[in-house]
């Protein structure tokens, strides 16, 4: 199998328990998250629907990356709007730290559904500067999905806030990659 293919759902779950021991160990630092929009770094309601916006590696967007800017006026408008609830930007952190991050800031857990056959493991801990963590309400999920379509800026929904473990399972699969509760960060 060669470097740029996905791996099989097997390969990939015998992967994670590390991601979940690297996530536990990453959370005992301090989170020095600061936003430059007036909403929670964390998630804060239940049901809210968790999306990336930004250029995410291996994706079918256009190879020129979306400025920052474009991203933080769609977030600055999103927001004044009332669409988004909670914004974090990923950065260093990598999606998995990101998303461990917010969920332990709100105390609520999270279903993260990821594509068999297009994700990696080594993607859950990939830096990913410009890209931006957000939740939001599901009947709001089709206004911020518009905002982005008319400024081409790459998103993709990954899950659903609500429980008390973040859990990271397979499609088509339904192989449970990761079951952390929250209680272990």
């Amino acid at each position: 199998m060669g470097d740029g293919e996905a791996k099989g759902a097997t390969e990939f779950a015998a992967e994670y328990p590390e991601l979940a021991a690297r996530m536990v160990k990453a959370l005992s630092q301090a989170d020095e998250a600061e936003t430059p929009w007036p909403v929670s770094t964390s998630f804060v309601a239940s049901h809210d629907i968790v999306a990336i916006i930004g250029n995410l590696p291996g994706s079918d967007e256009d190879s020129d990356e979306t400025s920052s800017e474009v991203i933080d006026s769609v977030i600055d408008a999103a927001v004044s709007r009332g669409l988004i609830h909670s914004a974090r930007e990923v950065g260093e952190d990598g999606l998995a730290i990101a998303v461990a991050r917010c969920c332990r800031g709100g105390s609520i857990g999270c279903y993260i559904a990821v594509d068999d056959h297009e994700i990696r493991p080594e993607d859950a801990e990939v830096a990913l500067p410009g890209c931006v963590l957000v939740s939001l309400p599901c009947d709001r999920v089709e206004q911020l999905a518009d905002a982005l379509d008319d400024v081409d800026v790459p998103y993709a929904a990954l899950g659903q806030l609500g429980g008390d473990h973040i859990i990271v399972a397979g499609v088509p699969s339904n192989e449970t990659y990761v079951d952390l509760a929250l209680s272990e960060l």
